[in-house]
C-alpha cells in the first residue's frame, strides 16, 4: 500500500488543515416605557439620594428582564433599592433596577444571577 505523499506547495497539503471561522454581531434595541399606573409610586429613595419612582416585584422583574426570584436574590446581596409599605408590600427603585439591565464595566450580571447561598 503506497502513503499519498504530497508535494511542497501542493493544495491539497494547505486544504486540509485550514479551518474557517465566521463572527456574526447581533445587535438589539429595547424600548422601556414606564407610565404612571396604580403600580407606580413617586418616593424617596435614600440610597440613591433622589426622589425616584417605585414599582411591585412583577413590574420590577420585568423592567430588569429577570425572574421575580432573582429580583429577591437581588435584594439579599444588596444590588437594587427597595422599601416595603405600611401594608408589608415590597416596593423596587426603578433606577437600581435599570442599573441592573446594564451593569458598569467589570461587573458581570451574570455572576449575580446565578449566586447561590
Amino acid at each position: 500500500m503506497a502513503l499519498f505523499r504530497p508535494e511542497p506547495g501542493d493544495e491539497r497539503c494547505h486544504r486540509a488543515g485550514m479551518k474557517k471561522k465566521a463572527t456574526i454581531t447581533v445587535e438589539t434595541e429595547r424600548l422601556l416605557v414606564i407610565s404612571r399606573s396604580p403600580h407606580t409610586v413617586e418616593h424617596w429613595c435614600c440610597r440613591c439620594n433622589a426622589r425616584v419612582n417605585l414599582v411591585g416585584v412583577a413590574e420590577a422583574a420585568l423592567i430588569a428582564g429577570a425572574s421575580e426570584r432573582t429580583i429577591f436574590g437581588w435584594v439579599e446581596l444588596a444590588e437594587i433599592h427597595f422599601m416595603e409599605t405600611e401594608e408589608g408590600k415590597t416596593m423596587f427603585c426603578v433606577d437600581s433596577l435599570l442599573q441592573q439591565r446594564d451593569p458598569p464595566a467589570g461587573k458581570s450580571r451574570s455572576l449575580i444571577e446565578n449566586k447561590k447561598e
